[in-house]
């Protein structure tokens, strides 16, 4: 890969992994779950933001990779949210795992993004502190 000269936000959040695929780059956002931005034009989408019935958010989407279908696997190691830091204003994710390690829960899963059908299925569930 060659790196771009041009940078593109995808925050607020933190990116816990990423896969580059052809001409889009997909982010897991701590914040906001599973985005893609595309390398050409820089604009972003959010692929999964949640899921579940009733919806459930995707706090700390970790790593991800793409199979040749293109469905993403990826996990979210907590059902806790990102939290705001009361403090200094911005989101710390920092504290949000400690607050969830001390929890102690087993809230991280695997997850599936299905393109076409623009879903995201849970796979695997109860999983202590997934991180990929």
């Amino acid at each position: 890969y060659e790196l771009s000269k041009e940078r593109h936000y995808v925050g607020p959040g933190r990116p816990l992994g990423f896969h580059v695929a052809g001409e889009w780059l997909y982010v897991c956002c701590s914040l906001k779950g599973l985005l893609r931005l595309h390398l050409g034009s820089g604009a972003i989408e959010l692929l999964s933001g949640a899921t579940g019935s009733p919806p459930s958010p995707l706090a700390y989407a970790n790593d991800l990779d793409l199979d040749t279908s293109g469905a993403v696997y990826f996990s979210s190691s907590s059902d806790h949210p990102v939290a705001l830091h009361p403090l200094a204003g911005f989101y710390d994710t920092m504290r949000g795992y400690l607050l969830t390690s001390l929890h102690g829960g087993t809230t991280g899963r695997l997850l599936r993004y299905d393109p076409a059908s623009r879903r995201t299925a849970v796979l695997l569930e109860g999983i202590f502190r997934d991180t990929a």
